[in-house]
């Protein structure tokens, strides 16, 4: 009898130590093991501005001198995740710190709140709902496009381009909830809904703007249908309907396309896409009436062992901002290297677009970046971004920037080479 009770107080114990053990590494935030909190980076960063903007200003002002700035600061990112058979959920947080030299004296506190949660439904259906919401300022958005992050192509009032509509400081909101259903090996019904607010802050009491649009919102629903015509064939059709309203409009968007994506070979793939749009305006400066239009889009990936490069192309009716446009295009370039095992890694981006008709202006930006890893927890980045704007430029908007940083970030689990 008494062996039965240290047995089972023996056994209790190692219970009870496993589960503590397991607790503590669920909270232990320099853990290497997936799921529970966990810090994911740490950096420290050096900045080169080609102009810096003056203290209480949201854009140049006119008459003042263009002064080039130093900077320096630090980020760190951290978050919880949890997986379980059926559905899995992510929170992360990130934030920055910055100042800035010169005339501008800057200090910068950036923050981004990200969450992802997706659940596997009975009879083939998924659902997957994200948000983000993001303060940005201009030191920190200017890198979005930097090949080591991942940008928006379908959404530019997300890009860095973008957000200079919006002035120094910008708040960026997004939510996507996805419902997708699996009718047969070969078709596959989605649903969207999607949200986006872009909205320009002020850093202080008092401060002076001139940014062309103090905020923008967008709410969309698409319907997409996927059907697999081959193992390298695919076909897709998408209906959607949009709303975008500003200071300057307040317009419902409605487009249809048909697409095909087809794998050319092992390496080479690409998909195009076109059909019709209509713009019809509640409110709108430039245009009171319907406008109508067709829409066409494509791109063309190439992927080997160590190279990855990518380019698309596409014009839509309106513009994603509110600014008012008949029609927009956009084009972007990427190309990426790295060799499995190698501790080096190069990257680089080209990204233009054009808005047509009520509002008319044209930008485009180039950025690269040279990446190593220093050690199993340690990597290094140089990234420099220039971007420029046509003649018809926003107020308040130099026609050309540039900026270069050097970055050094500490990762608590390994770095894969």
């Amino acid at each position: 009898m008494r062996r039965r009770v240290w047995v089972l107080l023996l056994c209790g114990g190692q219970a009870a130590l496993w589960g503590q053990t397991q607790v503590l590494d669920w909270f232990n935030l320099f853990s290497t093991e997936p799921g529970g909190l966990r810090l994911y980076s740490l950096s420290g960063t050096a900045s080169y501005y080609s102009v810096g903007l003056p203290y209480g200003y949201a854009s140049i002002p006119p008459g003042a001198p263009l002064e080039a700035a130093w900077g320096a600061g630090g980020a760190g990112a951290m978050g919880w995740s949890h997986q379980r058979d059926v559905s899995s959920a992510a929170v992360s947080y990130a934030a920055s710190y910055g100042t800035q030299s010169g005339y501008t004296g800057l200090r910068a506190l950036n923050q981004s709140l990200s969450a992802d949660w997706q659940k596997k439904l009975p009879a083939r259906w998924n659902l997957s709902v994200i948000a983000h919401a993001a303060v940005d300022t201009r030191d920190q958005y200017v890198f979005a496009t930097a090949p080591a992050t991942q940008g928006s192509f379908d959404n530019p009032a997300a890009e860095p381009l973008g957000r200079l509509l919006y002035g120094n400081r910008v708040f960026l909101g997004q939510l996507t909830a996805k419902l997708s259903y699996q009718q047969s090996e070969r078709l596959t019904w989605n649903f969207t809904v999607y949200g986006l607010r872009a909205q320009g802050l002020l850093e202080a009491q008092g401060e002076q703007g001139g940014s062309l649009l103090s905020a923008s919102t967008s709410v969309s629903i698409e319907a997409r249908m996927r059907y697999v015509l081959s193992p390298r064939t695919k076909l897709n059709f998408v209906v959607e309907e949009m709303r975008t309203v500003s200071r300057i409009e307040d317009i419902y968007v409605t487009r249809g396309t048909a697409g095909i994506s087809h794998a050319l070979s092992q390496h080479w793939q690409t998909d195009v896409y076109a059909g019709g749009s209509q713009i019809s305006p509640l409110r709108q400066i430039y245009y009171p009436n319907s406008v109508a239009g067709y829409v066409a889009g494509g791109s063309l990936g190439f992927q080997s062992y160590s190279h990855t490069i990518s380019a698309s192309v596409s014009r839509q009716v309106g513009d994603a901002y509110g600014l008012g446009a008949a029609n927009s295009l956009m084009g972007r370039m990427s190309w990426n290297w790295r060799r499995p095992g190698n501790a080096w890694w190069l990257g680089a981006e080209f990204a233009w677009q054009r808005l047509n008709e009520g509002t008319n202006f044209e930008d485009w930006s180039a950025t690269g970046a040279i990446n190593r890893a220093l050690s199993p927890h340690f990597s290094a980045q140089l990234a420099y971004v220039y971007w420029q704007f046509s003649q018809e430029h926003p107020a308040g908007v130099l026609p050309s920037q540039s900026s270069a940083r050097a970055s050094v970030t500490w990762y608590p689990r390994e770095i894969h080479r």
